[in-house]
This record gives structure tokens, sequence and C-alpha cells, in this order.
């Protein structure tokens, strides 16, 4: 398998189910070394590079979102504290989640329970991919 993920950039792994998405994640980011083969971000041989400074340069939007007994903005904060209210709101529009939060009992502002588990699936993964844009 040979791909490109350009810098700057959400590059997503679109495939039927046990093709390898998870495995591919997991190698670059270290969680596994590869028996054969090179993975390469930068140039730059992921099995030279710590796994913890790996993830200060990607991120990742698993299947099994985790995600905190908190407010909306306080979880989409929780990768930079130091985002603006208007910067979480301008990720969750990106993410396609500001609709259904402004649409909460208490908007951003609303409690989802450990986890999220006042959220569906969707809803779950949409917050997460702001984390990743605030």
């Amino acid at each position: 398998m040979s791909f490109v993920a350009k810098q700057n950039a959400v590059t997503a792994l679109v495939e039927p189910s046990g093709s390898g998405k998870s495995t591919v994640s997991r190698l670059m980011a270290r969680f596994w070394d590869a028996n054969q083969g090179s993975i390469k971000i930068g140039g730059v041989d992921v099995k030279t590079v710590e796994p913890e400074a790996l993830m200060q340069h990607i991120s990742f939007v698993f299947q099994d979102v985790v995600l905190f007994n908190d407010t909306v903005i306080n979880n989409i904060r929780i990768r930079k504290k130091e985002a603006t209210d208007e910067g979480v709101y301008a990720a969750a529009k990106m993410a396609r989640c500001d609709e259904f939060i402004r649409n909460m009992p208490d908007g951003y502002s609303t409690l989802i329970g450990e986890n999220g588990n006042t959220l569906s699936g969707g809803e779950r993964q949409r917050i997460s991919i702001a984390t990743l844009l605030a």
C-alpha cells in the first residue's frame, strides 16, 4: 500500500470493514512497528521518532471516540486549552456539528455525559473531529 497524506490537510481512510484502515493508522502512530516496508512522515521513517513526538504532529479520529463528562465547548477545547470561543465555534462549523450543538438544551454549555453518552455515534465523531480543528 502506498499513499500520500498532505501536510496541514485532513486525510480520510475510507475502505470496507477489515481492509486495514485502523492498522495503517496504528502503524503511522507507532502503536506498532511495521515488520516490513516503511512509513515516512516528511521523509522521515517513523521508526526513528518517539511515539509521543509523532502524536504532536498527527491526529486521529477512531471509531471509538473518547469524550469527557463535561460541556461541549470544553470537550472541543481539550487539545488546545487556549482556543477562544470563536475558534471553537469555527472548528465546530468546519466539523459540521455547530447546528446540532446550538440545538442542544444549553448549546455549547450542554453537559454531554461520560464518553458523550447523551450523543449519537455520529455526533460524538463530529465533536471529536472539531477537537482537531480548534
